[in-house]
């Protein structure tokens, strides 16, 4: 008897974890998103360009005066006018 109520309270314990982190998961991510769109973003967007997200930059951005587009995938390249990533 004893070792079902360990079981019983082990299985729950473990069932409120898995709640708990699914409930923080769902609104602690950036932009309000969804556990699968965050694990999406974070497996295809390079680190600087969550960054740029985070602080309201986006691929197209008003430095000095002008337009700068940004690779999505490649922020390091950027260019005054929209067109194909040449990496």
């Amino acid at each position: 008897m004893n070792k079902k109520k360990n079981i019983r309270l082990i299985s729950t314990a473990v069932i409120a974890a898995i709640l708990g982190a699914s409930i923080f998961v769902y609104f602690y991510t950036p932009e309000g998103l969804r556990f699968y769109d965050a694990v999406h973003l974070w497996m295809h967007k390079p680190a600087v360009a969550r960054v740029m997200s985070w602080i309201g930059l986006s691929e197209e951005t008003v430095l000095a005066g002008k337009k700068v587009y940004w690779c999505p995938m490649h922020p390091q390249v950027n260019r005054d006018k929209p067109g194909a990533c040449p990496i």
